[in-house]
């Protein structure tokens, strides 16, 4: 009888723990409440653009924090408020402004698809799905008999970024790759409406969600695997300088998977078809060469981003390297900057100054003025190394936030960096073209910007993503974890215009069309090729 009760008590014992670990994980409504208002405070205490925001009306923070704070009031689940809050982080329009939620739970399909100039292309797809062959090109017209353009635009409000086209095109990524840490995770069976290139027919393939990771949830065997969950230590003094990091390639890290578009942002490599009469200067550790023309040798030479990291000095030496070679061996440069997502202000600065033959100033910033700043830069200031930009130059920021700051304002009035430099040992003399496109953000924005602001090149593409300040984490939110990244700063043209949502506008436009999609880019390149010689 006493074994009989133990086992029972035991049983019953178990079940009350395990009860109250299932709920203890579910956050209350206090708790979301909480995180919500420590996220507000840290927007109307630290974010750069809010001011700007108010004033064009991209943002009323009192009628968004009200109608936020309703909606959170009425989840009933731990993703309920996950995806609450990434939407209205997403309202501010601001890709530097993110919020990550702590799962790594994805859904895919067995096919990629891309915006091109309005329609939903395959880019890539499984050999056969449904007993049906699809090819590049091959073009979606509705997902689950709802018009595609549809999907896109619900999947928009999870992304909110610095412009309408970097929505649409980061959107329509989404329609088959669903990252839990960006959009909710669908699963089940799923009708895709396709017109085939090849033939014009219409077809519809069934397939169904791929579901993998882990579930949405808090427990420990999750916080154990994700080891990118940063901690308040790891957040708060590391990754504080106000200026460096002008980089949104963690964006791309969601999406995890190796597939055209997306494996060629940041990527040293080019989807451009290299002319076959071409000479390689280099492959590795980005692409270089120049090809011939009637008027002479046009070069190609392709920066990703500006964010290298321990191996800087050897990239960089590479790209002097290159320089120096299509100097001697060309009439006009091509620089593909199209999905450059962006990195340290100090790298682009070098870069740069392989392209200009007068010192120039470096970017203008505001920074946000508050007693949390100040503290922080003089801290940053007191154990960086003097010779990365200068002393005098960091305690004259830090005497601008002071100032700024007992004067009431948010942000100081515009700060230059230290001027940009010719390269001393080499530099390209002879015209520039610089191509860009809607996923060329941050530091994709500022060199184009220096580059047309100081009239050293040419702009051909689209507008920039318009993502103007740089970015450093917060601690992320107390119950629900999520790790939230903050625009800083805002940053300006040399015409001194605002880069936030408004980015570089081309000179000469340009928009990708199917022949190129489908057909290595080759009108692309005849295209700019065109405008390079023009400028002789």
């Amino acid at each position: 009888m006493f074994k009989i009760f133990s086992k029972v008590t035991l049983v019953l014992f178990s079940i009350a723990i395990s009860s109250n670990f299932a709920i203890s994980q579910t956050l209350t409504t206090e708790q979301k409440l909480l995180d919500f208002e420590y996220l507000i405070s840290h927007i109307k205490s630290s974010y750069g653009p809010l001011e700007y925001k108010t004033q064009k009306r991209i943002v009323n923070i009192d009628k968004l924090i009200t109608r936020f704070k309703s909606k959170i009031i009425k989840t009933h689940t731990n993703g309920d408020f996950y995806y609450t809050i990434k939407e209205f982080v997403s309202s501010f329009r601001d890709g530097h402004f993110s919020a990550r939620i702590p799962t790594s739970q994805r859904a895919s399909l067995p096919i990629r698809v891309d915006w091109v100039k309005g329609k939903v292309l395959i880019h890539v797809a499984a050999p056969i799905v449904d007993k049906i062959k699809l090819s590049k090109g091959d073009e979606l017209l509705k997902f689950n008999n709802k018009p595609v353009k549809s999907i896109v635009n619900k999947l928009k409000k999870y992304v909110g970024t610095g412009s309408k086209q970097t929505e649409t095109r980061w959107a329509t990524w989404l329609i088959s790759v669903r990252p839990g840490s960006i959009v909710p995770v669908p699963s089940g069976n799923v009708t895709l409406t396709i017109k085939l290139k090849s033939s014009g027919k219409i077809v519809k393939v069934k397939t169904k969600w791929k579901v993998s990771g882990e579930f949405l949830d808090e427990k420990e065997e999750f916080l154990k695997q994700n080891k990118n969950l940063q901690s308040f230590s790891d957040n708060s003094e590391l990754n504080f300088n106000p200026i460096e990091n002008l980089s949104i390639a963690t964006q791309f890290e969601d999406l995890g998977e190796k597939f055209a578009e997306i494996n060629y942002a940041c990527s040293p490599n080019t989807r451009i078809t290299i002319p076959k009469k071409a000479t390689i200067i280099m492959q590795k550790p980005f692409v270089a060469y120049y090809y011939p023309t009637k008027k002479g040798n046009v070069g190609y030479l392709r920066i990703p981003h500006y964010s290298f990291g321990a191996s800087s000095k050897i990239v960089f030496e590479n790209y002097a390297y290159a320089v120096n070679e299509l100097e001697k061996h060309t009439v006009a440069l091509v620089i593909d900057q199209d999905h450059n997502c962006g990195g340290q202000v100090s790298f682009l600065g070098n870069i740069f100054g392989l392209f200009i033959n007068r010192p120039v100033e470096n970017a203008l910033f505001r920074l946000v003025a508050n007693k949390s700043e100040y503290i922080s830069m003089k801290k940053y200031i007191k154990n960086s190394n003097s010779n990365i930009i200068g002393f005098d130059v960091w305690n004259n920021f830090l005497s601008h936030i002071k100032e700024a700051w007992l004067a009431g304002k948010h942000l100081t009035n515009k700060i230059s960096l230290q001027r940009i430099y010719p390269n001393q040992r080499t530099r390209y003399t002879k015209p520039i073209v610089v191509l860009t496109d809607e996923i060329s953000g941050s530091g994709g924005d500022a060199f184009p910007a220096l580059m047309q602001g100081y009239n050293r090149a040419k702009i051909i593409g689209t507008r920039t993503s318009g993502l103007g300040g740089s970015v450093s984490s917060i601690p992320n939110l107390p119950f629900s974890q999520i790790s939230v990244s903050l625009t800083r700063t805002l940053f300006y043209h040399p015409n001194g215009k605002a880069i936030e949502n408004n980015g570089v506008t081309p000179d000469l436009p340009y928009t990708i069309t199917p022949k190129d999609f489908n057909g290595g880019y080759v009108k692309y390149r005849k295209f700019y090729t065109k405008k390079a010689l023009g400028l002789l």
